[in-house]
């Protein structure tokens, strides 16, 4: 009889471990977070014109063959610089796109954006005469102008072939391939209400792709043609540059406390839908109630939602109460994220007031 209630016993306790384990009193939620740029803009430019300057005589719009064609005269073998006309468009099509996109700034592309420049590409021109930046910006009612000064893109390949073994223990030949792209730009932003500085941004970075297989056509074909690589490097260019300049919202992970009261947990799905502004109400009314380990719970929970409201110091603030309060090393954790926050927020005001 004994061993039977002992049994039971445990069996039970199993029951209740697994009912505990359940219903974690931890919730993690996905967020998106405004992230600043990492160099500042002044205020004062709301809105952008966006011109093409990098044309120089040595660009062109390269057809696709011709450049598959080169690649085959090279024996798949390029080491070279090449100048894409469509590729250089891309990459202000695309950076406008996402300037725009971010909320930061209204922007507009002339229908004739290029322009003129005969200097050679290895060059980069002089800055533009102010007198000619005035008179753009007010011709497209815009606060300043962002141009692309110059734009090349290197192209290398590599490829190779040798053996390995099969499943059947035979040696089959293999063939493999890598294209390289990596682009360079340099942009200048002439604003007219700051003319004793004109920013410049050098966008460069490298764009890998890889390919393998048992034939090389099949190597071949797994790998984007050039000329697909050369608009891809336009694409990537304008999106670099954007990320320079304007805030992006970046993916992030946050925790949250559920404490096993109802009208305090019915902030939980107010904060998961996004409204911190009416969960943090709930939390606040509780805020000094309850024992120390709901307590900082609900301290934990108000400084994520003044993070989310955009009020650093209080999130912090409540992050250190919910920290003396209750030891949990979620808290030690999310006080180390507040304070790398709260250090890049304050680079960009200490950017500010120096403009």
């Amino acid at each position: 009889m004994n061993r039977v209630r002992i049994v039971f016993y445990f069996l039970f306790m199993l029951a209740g471990v697994s009912l505990l384990g359940g219903c974690s009193a931890v919730r993690t939620i996905n967020i998106q977070l405004l992230q600043p740029p990492p160099t500042f803009v002044s205020d004062s430019v709301q809105s952008l014109t966006v011109f093409n300057r990098s044309m120089t005589p040595d660009f062109k719009n390269w057809d696709r063959d011709s450049l598959e064609q080169l690649l085959a005269n090279r024996h798949l073998e390029l080491d070279t610089t090449l100048r894409d006309s469509i590729a250089a468009d891309t990459v202000i099509q695309v950076a406008a796109h996402q300037l725009f996109n971010s909320g930061r700034f209204d922007v507009v592309i002339p229908k004739e954006s290029n322009l003129t420049n005969y200097l050679p590409a290895t060059i980069s021109p002089e800055p533009l005469d102010w007198n000619f930046v005035a008179t753009m910006c007010q011709n497209f009612n815009t606060d300043a102008l962002l141009v692309l000064e110059s734009f090349n893109e290197e192209v290398n390949t590599d490829f190779d072939s040798g053996y390995e073994q099969d499943f059947s223990g035979n040696m089959v030949e293999t063939y493999y391939g890598a294209l390289d792209l990596t682009y360079h730009s340099r942009w200048r932003l002439y604003d007219p209400k700051h003319r004793e500085r004109i920013r410049t941004f050098d966008v460069t970075d490298t764009i890998f792709w890889d390919s393998y297989g048992y034939t090389a056509e099949e190597m071949y074909y797994k790998l984007p043609s050039i000329k697909e690589a050369l608009i891809e490097g336009g694409v990537v260019t304008g999106q670099d540059l954007a990320k320079k300049i304007a805030p992006q919202w970046k993916d992030a992970r946050r925790r949250l406390f559920t404490t096993g009261k109802k009208d305090i947990d019915k902030a939980i799905p107010l904060a998961e839908k996004g409204d911190w502004e009416a969960a943090q109400k709930i939390w606040e009314q509780y805020a000094d109630e309850g024992a120390k380990g709901r307590r900082s719970k609900v301290e934990f929970n108000l400084a994520l939602a003044n993070e989310m409201n955009g009020h650093i110091e209080k999130a912090i603030e409540w992050g250190v109460k919910s920290y003396k309060t209750y030891y949990r090393h979620q808290t030690d954790e999310y006080l180390r994220i507040l304070d790398k926050r709260r250090k890049l927020l304050n680079k960009i005001d200490e950017e500010k007031e120096t403009d």
